[in-house]
């Protein structure tokens, strides 16, 4: 089991000083940073949807399958 010593200071700290780094990106890093995010959940969502087996049910292909009897492969 994980354990993260002084709990819940460390931690608390730890997301203060990264919420101090986000703050002091530049806005073109921000702009940058929605664009791709948005990008990624097209892909990501749209990957999704189209390859769901639950979106809409498809028409399954069955191949017919030939059975050979083992008395058919030998005799020849």
């Amino acid at each position: 089991m994980l354990q993260v010593p002084f709990v819940p200071f460390l931690p608390g700290l730890s997301i203060l000083i990264n919420i101090y780094l986000m703050m002091s990106l530049d806005s073109q890093t921000w702009i940058r940073f929605i664009v791709w995010m948005i990008v990624g959940f097209v892909i990501y969502f749209g990957y999704g949807i189209w390859q769901s087996s639950g979106a809409s049910p498809r028409p399954e292909k069955h191949q017919e399958k030939e059975t050979i009897n083992s008395d058919e492969l030998y005799s020849g």
